[in-house]
């Protein structure tokens, strides 16, 4: 389980969001929807721990693992969509095949 608590995040005096708490749990999907300039790409970063919020903390369960995909629409222009999407799981299990058993039918 992924959880943040009380997360804040503030650039100078002014906060781009403050005290968000939510816990994620395995086997569900999420979203994040706002408007642009809201915070969602500074929440995953966070979230991804790439980024330190200025208050509150985010805490992974330790037998569980993150897997994410850069916002970054140059990062893999040679890859199709299902190309782009297999990826993470390709690099941390060595090959096509063992990234195309981790994906779930429709």
């Amino acid at each position: 389980m992924l959880v943040s608590s009380n997360v804040t995040m503030q650039f100078g005096s002014k906060p781009l969001f403050e005290n968000i708490s939510v816990k994620f749990g395995g086997g569900n999907r999420y979203g994040l929807i706002g408007a642009n300039g809201s915070g969602k790409s500074t929440f995953m970063k966070i979230l991804g721990g790439d980024l330190e919020p200025t208050l509150g903390n985010v805490s992974l369960d330790p037998n569980e693992r993150i897997g994410k995909l850069r916002q970054d629409q140059f990062a893999f222009e040679a890859f199709t969509v299902a190309g782009y999407g297999h990826h993470g799981p390709r690099r941390a299990v060595g090959s096509e095949a063992g990234a195309r058993s981790h994906l779930r039918p429709r």
